[in-house]
């Protein structure tokens, strides 16, 4: 394992300067579009339109992957990233904005899918559960970590995209050092078909969607919420941070106590535990007679635990598919479902925008209690009436090949052989 790692240490490093950049522009862009006098609704069509390259990145990249291979295909999308970054700083224009979105979101979905499935390359079954935990706490740490950024200038800088821009570009270094030997073979080509998206059980489907309203709107427009409420940019990025470190924390623990239990319960009990912290949310930003109370231990101490429920919800509806997915439709499921995502990520940041211009800062922890609400009556309602896979072979491959950076924080998919059956709840 610790040789397996040695020979992965650029490829680590070069995803923390690509989530860096990455975690950093996102929050500098919800920002700016608000200094710069725009509304929830156009900040959020802007924003949103990162997931609709997302998705058409996802869909692509193994083709491409296929054609040219991993390193050069790699290579060419952290540089179309990096320019992308670099071209904000030429016009304040919503449109050019969204545009270059498109390409931001097509690029970082290009570079998450070739770095995951060079990882799943050279790990077997025994090592890929670590690895790729190890590539996910890297990834969050980083974008966590890049929040920061936003304070080393004055937001109307455009210095600060060149910041972007510039990160990115070195995240090429450490990818040049691989050695010719650790790189992998090209995959071949898959498609994902309609009966892959027809047969994924149907609170699976559900869930992954719902968590793709749920992502979309943390990341698109929780930097806006903290400026409505006051925050300056320092406070900003104290709570996105404060966000993605509770995204990180309770990742493993949900993820094992979900692995114990009927994991319908588990995805419940997120629901309502999701929907209590919004109101909760709710209320101090109703009640707040000042902007400190955002930047504030107690304000930040329930940021985290939200923050960590509303992350763990797409790795639970991964795994609870793949439960119920046959080892040869792994593959295919994971893909159905990373599309629900990107799909339900398009549709948060816009409807999460749309709430804030009606209602205010309130309106964002308001549209996320719905939000909880209805995955918690789907849970009480659907159940599947199919039992799980029968079969013990590690569920290592699912990911081959999937954008979960962007998501997620531990490979759900990736359960142990030999691992207690449930059934259906």
């Amino acid at each position: 394992m610790l040789h397996l790692l040695r020979s992965l240490a650029n490829l680590l490093g070069g995803l923390a300067l690509l989530a860096t950049a990455y975690g950093f522009l996102g929050t500098l862009l919800s920002v700016r579009l608000s200094l710069e006098g725009y509304s929830e609704t156009i900040s959020g069509n802007v924003l949103a339109c990162f997931y609709v390259g997302l998705i058409a990145g996802s869909f692509l990249a193994k083709g491409f992957i296929a054609s040219i291979g991993h390193i050069r295909y790699l290579y060419v999308m952290i540089i179309g990233f990096a320019l992308a970054a670099l071209a904000h700083s030429l016009v304040v224009d919503p449109i050019v904005w969204g545009g270059l979105r498109i390409v931001s979101g097509f690029c970082m979905a290009g570079s998450f899918v070739a770095l995951e499935s060079w990882l799943n390359a050279k790990a077997n079954n025994q090592q890929r559960g670590t690895v790729l935990a190890i590539y996910m706490l890297t990834a969050y740490l980083s974008v966590g970590g890049g929040q920061k950024l936003i304070t080393v200038a004055d937001i109307g800088d455009d210095i600060l995209f060149f910041l972007a821009g510039g990160i990115a570009i070195l995240a090429l270094v450490p990818v040049m050092l691989t050695r010719n030997a650790e790189r992998p073979a090209r995959p071949e080509p898959e498609k994902i078909g309609l009966s892959a998206l027809m047969s994924t059980p149907r609170l699976g489907m559900i869930g992954a969607t719902v968590s793709g309203i749920l992502l979309g709107s943390f990341y698109s427009m929780m930097p806006r919420y903290g400026v409505e409420v006051g925050l300056d940019a320092e406070g900003v990025s104290t709570l996105m941070l404060c966000g993605f470190f509770g995204a990180m924390v309770f990742q493993i623990p949900v993820g094992k106590l979900s692995d114990r239990i009927n994991r319908r319960h588990v995805i419940l009990a997120v629901s309502l535990l999701l929907t209590g912290l919004s109101i909760v949310l709710t209320a101090i930003t109703a009640t707040s007679l000042d902007s400190s109370t955002f930047s504030g231990l107690t304000f930040l101490s329930v940021v985290f635990v939200f923050s960590g429920m509303l992350f763990v919800a797409f790795p639970l509806s991964i795994s609870y598919s793949n439960d119920r997915a046959a080892p040869s439709k792994l593959a295919a499921t994971a893909s159905a479902m990373n599309l629900f995502n990107a799909i339900g990520c398009v549709a948060g940041t816009l409807l999460a925008a749309k709430a804030m211009e009606v209602t205010g800062p309130l309106g964002f922890f308001i549209f996320i209690a719905a939000c909880g609400v209805f995955m918690s009556v789907v849970c009480l309602v659907q159940k599947d009436n199919c039992h799980m896979a029968a079969t013990d072979t590690p569920h290592g491959d699912a990911m081959a090949a999937e954008p979960i950076a962007l998501h997620r924080t531990v490979p759900s998919g990736l359960e142990e052989a030999g691992q207690r059956r449930r059934n259906v709840g």
